[in-house]
C-alpha cells in the first residue's frame, strides 16, 4: 500500500449518483480520458437482474455508479487487454487493467448475526450474495481488493466521504491526475484510521 487518502468528487454527476463520495466512479471516467484503456468493465445494478457491461463514456459508467455487491457471473471475454475494471476484490479478473476495487463487506456480521432469510430481506443485494453461494465469501480474506490499482470505500462516519487506498505505481499515476485536473478533493490519512472505523476489514489479515 502506497498512499491512503479521505475525500470525494468534484464532478457533480459523480457525487450525486455514486453511494458515497463518488470517487470510484471519477477514477473509472478518469482512466478513459487518460486513454489508459479503451473501456470500463463494470456492473449495471438495475434489480433484480444485474449483468456485467463494458462502459464506453461517462453516460456508461454514470450508470454503474453506486456500490453493488451482488454475486454476478463474469461473462467478459478475458483475452481483451485494453479494458480496464471496476468491481468488488472478488470480481476482479486477472488481465484487465488498470483495477479499481471496492471494500466489500459481505461477511463481516457473520459471527454476530445468523443469516437467515429475514435478515437478507433487510438488504436485496448486499446479503443475497451470503445467501446464495456463502463458502466464497465466508473464506474471503481480501476485503479491500490488494490486487488492484486503487481500492475505494465509506469512512463508516460519513456518508458522502471515500477512504481511498493506493496499491501500485500505475494508481499514483491515475490518482494524481484526477488531483491535478481538480475531479476529486483529497486528503492524505493514516492507514490506522480506516483499521479503527472499520475493523472488520482487516479480520483475516496480518
Amino acid at each position: 500500500m502506497l498512499l491512503c487518502f479521505k475525500g470525494y468528487s468534484l464532478i457533480k454527476e459523480f457525487y450525486d449518483k455514486g453511494s458515497t463520495g463518488g470517487v470510484a466512479s471519477t477514477l473509472a471516467f478518469c482512466i478513459l480520458e487518460m486513454k489508459l484503456a479503451q473501456g470500463i468493465i463494470c456492473l449495471d445494478h438495475c434489480f433484480p437482474d444485474p449483468h456485467w457491461f463494458v462502459a464506453y463514456n461517462k453516460a456508461g459508467i454514470l450508470r454503474a455508479a453506486g456500490s453493488t455487491y451482488e454475486y454476478v457471473k463474469f461473462d467478459i471475454p478475458v483475452g481483451n487487454c485494453n479494458l480496464a475494471q471496476i468491481g468488488k476484490p472478488c470480481d476482479l479478473a486477472a488481465g484487465f487493467s488498470p483495477k479499481i476495487s471496492l471494500f466489500c463487506s459481505h461477511s463481516y456480521r457473520r459471527k454476530k448475526i445468523p443469516i437467515t432469510k429475514q435478515y437478507a430481506g433487510l438488504s436485496k443485494s448486499k446479503i443475497r450474495t451470503v445467501l446464495e453461494n456463502p463458502i466464497p465469501c465466508f473464506l474471503c480474506s481480501d476485503h479491500i481488493g490488494v490486487s488492484s490499482d486503487i481500492s475505494v470505500g465509506d469512512t463508516q462516519t460519513d456518508p458522502e466521504i471515500n477512504v481511498v487506498l493506493v496499491h501500485s505505481k500505475l494508481g499514483e499515476q491515475l490518482l494524481g491526475y484526477t488531483i491535478n485536473h481538480k475531479y476529486l478533493l483529497l486528503e492524505k490519512i493514516k492507514i490506522e484510521d480506516i483499521k479503527q472505523k472499520q475493523p472488520y476489514l482487516w479480520r483475516f489479515r496480518k
